[in-house]
């Protein structure tokens, strides 16, 4: 596989909502867009006749100020006046960084603020290398609104795409804080700041489900840290939570 870029990419707009799961599960990620991307599919045949790869850039289109992910498209089909796409999977770009560092091809000129178109080719950044993969998630994760399903078990309904936040609170009030691999507080560390901070790591990926499907907060759920969590799903597919205490056992 060549770790040579294309000299342009693809600039693209997609909710978080949408990005943030994917990204997490390390799984490929499927988008469409209702436009033809021809300049797009004429980028990738060039770059693979050169040995390159076309990346892809995503911005949240619930705010077109950020740049979220970055990725390596593997396919565009071209169906009735829309496009489908495929990367191979998202990965966080560090740091903040915002689609005016992103030059057009059509004009050399930044993209300007308030830009929000859903497709663009521009100068592919110096900023991407495939060196670098980034960390698992785009900053300021932030779980989405889901729905309670009451019953003898407590279940809560999800898609691939969202993250209730009744299922992350029945999990914490469950099992704590505290990363249930390392034992990590952020409270401890870092006072009322951190108070009550944790992520939450779903033992069945979502991306192995269909479309719908009932979570148990107490089962299927578990507190860990950022960092156990990044480790986590640094394979494909993910480490079992026994699998990184044994891991973290041999470092010791």
């Amino acid at each position: 596989m060549s770790n040579e870029l294309t000299g342009y990419c693809v600039y693209t707009i997609v909710s978080r909502d949408r990005l943030d799961p994917v990204a997490l599960e390390g799984g490929k990620f499927v988008g469409e867009e209702a436009r033809t991307w021809k300049g797009g599919v004429q980028l990738k045949a060039e770059g693979e006749m050169e040995g390159q790869r076309l990346p892809l850039l995503l911005a949240d289109a619930k705010d077109c100020s950020r740049l979220l992910y970055w990725g390596l498209l593997e396919d565009i089909q071209l169906l009735d006046g829309r496009t489908r796409y495929t990367v191979d999977r998202l990965r966080a770009l560090r740091g903040r960084r915002s689609p005016q560092e992103l030059v057009l091809r059509s004009t050399g000129e930044p993209i300007a603020y308030g830009f929000i178109r859903p497709y663009a080719i521009c100068h592919t950044p110096t900023f991407l290398t495939l060196d670098d993969d980034g960390p698992e998630l785009a900053p300021d994760e932030g779980p989405s609104e889901g729905s309670f399903v009451e019953g003898s078990t407590i279940q809560v309904t999800v898609n691939r795409y969202e993250r209730d936040r009744e299922a992350r609170r029945r999990c914490i009030a469950h099992y704590g804080s505290e990363c249930v691999a390392c034992g990590f507080d952020f409270g401890a560390r870092y006072g009322a700041h951190g108070q009550g901070f944790i992520e939450v790591h779903h033992l069945d990926p979502l991306s192995r489900s269909g479309e719908a499907r009932s979570v148990d907060p107490i089962r299927d759920l578990r507190p860990l840290c950022s960092n156990c969590h990044s480790m986590i799903h640094r394979q494909r597919p993910p480490l079992t939570i026994e699998q990184l205490k044994a891991l973290l056992g041999n470092a010791a």
